[in-house]
């Protein structure tokens, strides 16, 4: 049974009327909504459509993370964030990329994600990961392990979110080390978010991994800009 109900657009914000039917599959009755109003689910399609098309590969919202899929709103950051914001979203093409440092919750990543969707749209290959989830594909003994490294080091754009968090065991410090140099050596830049100085993190390592891991993002690929919380 199909019925119409006026509700809000997830991307839009605007009411419209959506379809609303059950189904039983199963033996379970199933409920549908349709949570997008027509004229956005038209741009998505477009822009799905021209993307395939362009850039001959999936489309953005295929490989960000749901959470990050979404549209990217400026008035939602904190007030201290957005100019941070502005700048980062001025970022030129070049060998070093851009890190931000500051406390949860004060958009940095949000922000990341935006810059890698743009550049991403311009033909730029990325790899999005956060630190964690570098720490575990490349610490693992499974046959990806060589593909995961190999993408970092030479894609366009290379995102890590939340360094600082991961275990660092002591081939996760060779591999990192080993992706960054690769990166330095052939002028391609490094995104990356951080909670903590880069003494907190350096100390969270060996003694022989932890300083020149640091450097490498600090004064060869990354310009860390303050992210500044009430």
């Amino acid at each position: 049974m199909m019925t119409e109900e006026m509700t809000l657009c997830r991307v839009c914000k605007n009411p419209f009327p959506s379809q609303k039917a059950e189904m039983e599959v199963a033996g379970a009755m199933i409920k549908f909504a349709q949570t997008a109003c027509d004229d956005c689910i038209e741009e998505y399609e477009a822009r799905t459509k021209e993307s395939r098309t362009k850039l001959g590969r999936i489309p953005w919202e295929e490989i960000a993370p749901p959470l990050y899929q979404q549209k990217f709103e400026m008035d939602l950051l904190p007030e201290l964030t957005r100019p941070v914001a502005t700048k980062v979203f001025e970022w030129k093409n070049g060998p070093r990329g851009v890190g931000l440092i500051g406390n949860s919750r004060t958009g940095k990543t949000p922000i990341m994600f935006e810059l890698m969707r743009r550049w991403y749209e311009t033909g730029a290959s990325v790899m999005l990961s956060s630190g964690v989830e570098f720490a575990s594909q490349v610490g693992s003994l499974g046959s990806g392990r060589e593909t995961v490294i190999q993408r970092a080091q030479n894609c366009d754009m290379l995102f890590l979110d939340d360094i600082g968090k991961e275990k660092f065991t002591e081939r996760v410090e060779a591999d990192l080390y080993a992706v960054l140099e690769h990166r330095r050596r052939y002028l391609r830049p490094v995104f990356a978010t951080v909670n903590s100085r880069g003494d907190v993190i350096a100390g969270k390592m060996s003694a022989d991994g932890g300083i020149p891991i640091v450097n490498r993002l600090k004064y060869d690929l990354c310009e860390f800009l303050h992210v500044e919380s009430k």
